[in-house]
């Protein structure tokens, strides 16, 4: 029924078979062998006094240990961007599931901030950077679902000026059967990074 890709060596004894998921939103979505890569950025300039973006990618894998037992998974975000309110509002809504396909929701987190002028002249920015973690027990041979989704609303106070909510290239996702980042681009992209590790 699910069309998995080549098996991903996870590091750790442990092999993801992932496959080629689904796409929703308005941005374009890179997906990777272990993984998938966001690109998002949302603009109210002017006129346009609202601008509203979303990326939600679903794809699901099978993991495997060589044995039966459950496992300790873990999945972290590590969620990177900037905010500009300048003359509104920029906010930035993200979250990470995990399922089982048989028994539903496993476990999840989210992150939700925002910048808001504090008046023309004003202008009033935030860096985001936060860890999102999620800790599940998964059992060798099941189907799971990775989710990963963002939302960024742009909107003005009045009809000129300008306010950004941008993650542009900075929301990627990764399966991995070891605890620590050992790809050098993890530790140096900006980004949602969903990493699943095993211990």
């Amino acid at each position: 029924m699910y069309l998995f890709l080549a098996p991903v060596n996870g590091g750790g004894g442990i092999d993801f078979e992932l496959n080629e998921g689904t796409i929703s939103g308005d941005v374009s979505v890179d997906q990777t062998k272990p993984g998938m890569r966001h690109r998002l950025r949302a603009v109210a300039v002017d006129q346009q006094t609202r601008d509203e973006k979303f990326s939600e990618v679903r794809r699901r894998f099978v993991f495997e240990t060589g044995g039966a037992n459950p496992t300790t998974v873990w999945m972290f975000g590590q969620l990177d961007g900037r905010l500009d309110a300048g003359d509104g509002k920029a906010t930035c809504n993200s979250t990470m599931y995990i399922y089982d396909a048989d028994s539903g929701l496993m476990g999840g987190d989210s992150y939700y901030g925002e910048a808001i002028s504090l008046g023309l002249g004003n202008p009033q920015s935030m860096i985001v950077n936060e860890l999102l973690m999620v800790e599940v027990e998964l059992t060798p041979g099941r189907i799971c679902e990775v989710v990963s989704r963002v939302e960024l609303p742009a909107e003005l106070d009045c009809s000129y000026g300008s306010c950004e909510s941008n993650f542009e290239n900075t929301f990627e996702v990764e399966l991995s059967g070891v605890p620590e980042p050992t790809t050098p681009s993890l530790l140096v992209l900006g980004g949602l990074w969903l990493r699943c590790t095993v211990r």
